[in-house]
């Protein structure tokens, strides 16, 4: 599993890291081939959402193990928050300030003065819903007004993928508005 080098570094075979990472919560769920891939073109991999120094070494592949479980480290750290953070945004609890984007477990949402912009990674990736706007103060869902005229793409080809048309957002319990 481990290998020590004679200058005193642990490496880790990649193999041997990919299939620790794959047990951590919440992983994604590559291949091996595609961790293989990235470490020959990169001479990196991706453990969570930090990068991994990889290089090939008689005929295997090898990350160093110190910077792996770092990497490891940090993901769970990670994790961590975003449930937290995620548990929170169910309760009414913002976290972040104007001009933020912050990371859910189901996907995030930014923040723009009073108002936050709640959206899905699977209902975006279904093409179902960009998102939803919602007021901080009520934790309503805020009412919308698209009176700009559609970008150039939108005009042309049918389709920015964003709400280019979008003119205002306002809250109709307190008041709140948001000039776009």
């Amino acid at each position: 599993m481990c290998e020590c080098q004679p200058d005193g570094q642990t490496l880790l075979r990649l193999a041997d890291a990919v299939e620790r990472y794959r047990r951590e919560g919440r992983a994604p769920s590559n291949s091996y081939v595609w961790y293989r891939r990235s470490a020959a073109r990169e001479g990196s991999v991706w453990i969570g959402r930090n990068e991994v120094r990889a290089w090939k070494e008689k005929n295997a592949w090898y990350v160093d193990f110190d910077d792996f479980e770092a990497a490891i480290a940090r993901h769970r750290r990670e994790r961590t928050r975003m449930v937290s953070v995620t548990r929170d945004l169910r309760r009414g609890i913002i976290h972040g300030s104007d001009g933020d984007a912050v990371t859910t477990e189901e996907g995030g949402y930014d923040i723009r003065g009073d108002f936050r912009f709640v959206w899905s990674d699977q209902e975006r990736a279904r093409k179902k819903s960009h998102g939803t706007w919602y007021c901080n103060r009520c934790n309503l869902i805020a009412k919308t007004s698209h009176k700009k005229e559609e970008c150039h793409r939108c005009a042309d080809w049918g389709g920015c993928g964003q709400d280019c048309t979008l003119s205002e957002v306002r809250c109709t319990k307190c008041g709140a508005r948001l000039a776009l």
